[in-house]
């Protein structure tokens, strides 16, 4: 993503506003600031000034802002053993709630949530695709 940033802000002086402004049409503002924001703190990634003013200015107040960080520094990592920390526990579970509170009707989530959550944390969880189906015993 870093890449393609770079590489159509090149070619685009404009690329970056055109970005918010199409963000916001689409009501993707949120996810395309926090993808600017931690693209800049992982990989250090510099915007112009006035570009930086104007992602300053949208980013979440300080409390969500510390909330995100914990969440998508602690996510962001490589997904090996010897990465996984609690940190990156705590944070997978709270995003794995965040997206899907996001996505799902009310009564549908709390169902599909408690029922997740609850083989995820008993250690009951499965992958679906590889789920052999048994046999009642009368065949």
């Amino acid at each position: 993503m870093i890449e393609l940033f770079k590489i159509f802000s090149l070619e685009n002086n404009n690329f970056p506003h055109k970005l918010l402004k199409r963000a916001e049409e689409l009501s993707m503002l949120e996810p395309v600031i926090l993808a600017l924001r931690y693209m800049k703190k992982i990989y250090g990634l510099q915007y112009s000034g006035d570009f930086q003013n104007k992602v300053n200015a949208l980013n979440p107040n300080y409390f969500e802002s510390k909330w995100f960080d914990f969440l998508y520094l602690g996510i962001l990592i490589p997904h090996h053993s010897s990465c996984i920390s609690w940190r990156f526990k705590i944070a997978s579970f709270f995003v794995f709630w965040r997206g899907h509170i996001k996505k799902m009707p009310f009564k549908m989530l709390v169902h599909h949530l408690f029922k997740k959550s609850f083989k995820h944390l008993t250690g009951l969880y499965q992958d679906e695709s590889k789920v052999v189906v048994k046999l009642d015993d009368r065949f």
